[in-house]
This record gives structure tokens, sequence and C-alpha cells, in this order.
């Protein structure tokens, strides 16, 4: 693939990526308040909830700082803050799914408008976290995307400057 579009392609994944980032945490502190008003019909697994919460808002201070400082600092000094978010969102979707899979009871996962829901609350709780799960694993699938594009881009750009500094160095 032509260097010029894979950086294209980059920046078109970023789009998505920076949207997630901001909407999955704001998705999850609804989640939270619409489970709390259930009066303990639908079960929120609290240290697991608020973990996840503080998580992605860490995760989405750390992606504004990087996007802010990049400007100030040379890439590799925000590279161990692009490993923590990176590593993060690598692991949480699949043990967040696994830890909260029957928080819902028998609530099917799509939120059907012929279920026969005890209230509102409820079916508005089912479908925040429907969104919820569903934003965490785009981000997840967006992110893989991300870096496979990146690494290429970064490899490209590695052997682009070592050619050029072997063609200096010849002449």
């Amino acid at each position: 693939m032509d260097y010029t579009i894979k950086i294209y392609f980059l920046i078109l994944l970023m789009v998505p990526c920076c949207t997630l980032t901001f909407v999955c945490p704001i998705l999850e502190f609804e989640k939270i308040s619409l489970f709390e008003k259930t009066n303990g019909e639908l079960k929120l697994i609290k240290p697991v909830e608020y973990a996840y919460l503080i998580i992605t808002i860490v995760i989405a201070a750390i992606n504004v700082f990087a996007c802010l400082c990049c400007c100030y600092f040379k890439y590799g000094a925000l590279d161990l803050k692009n490993v923590f978010s990176t590593i993060t969102w690598l692991i949480l979707p699949a043990t967040y799914t696994y830890i909260t899979a029957k928080e819902m009871g028998d609530i099917p996962f799509s939120c059907p408008s012929d279920y026969p829901y005890t209230s509102t609350i409820i079916k508005d709780a089912c479908q925040i976290r429907s969104a919820n799960l569903v934003c965490m694993w785009l981000y997840f699938i967006n992110l893989i995307l991300l870096i496979l594009v990146a690494c290429s881009i970064r490899s490209k750009g590695t052997n682009h400057s070592h050619k050029s500094s072997e063609a200096s160095e010849a002449s």
C-alpha cells in the first residue's frame, strides 16, 4: 500500500478512535446512573463498573495529553503512555464483557421493544449497556487497525529515513 494512502487511512481511523475515547466513559457513567435507579432490579458490579469508568477517563486524559503535547515533546517521550493505553484497551473489552455478561438477567442484548420490561428505566439501562459494549468493542477493533497501520507507517518511515541517511553517506 502506498505511504500516502496509509497516512490517509491512519487519519481516517483516528476520527472514530478519538470520538470513542470520549463516548465510552460517557456511556459508562450513564449506565451506572441508570442501573442505580433500578433499585437493585439490575445488579451493578460496582468495583468493575467504577474501575472501567476510571480507566476510560484516564485513557481519555492520556490521549488528550498526548495530542496536545505531541508538538512539544518527542514521540518517544509519549511511548510509555501510549503503551499503557493500548495494552489496557487490548485487555479491557474481553475482561469487562466476561464479568458483566449476566448483569441484565434474561433480557436479550438487543433490547427488543416487545420485551416485557418492568419499567422504562430498565429498557433505557439495557439500551445504554448495549451501546456501551458495542462502542467498547468498536474502539477495540479500531485500535487494532490503528496500531497495524501506524506500525506499517512507522516501519516505512524508519526504512525511508535509513535509506536517506545511507544515500547521503554514500555521496
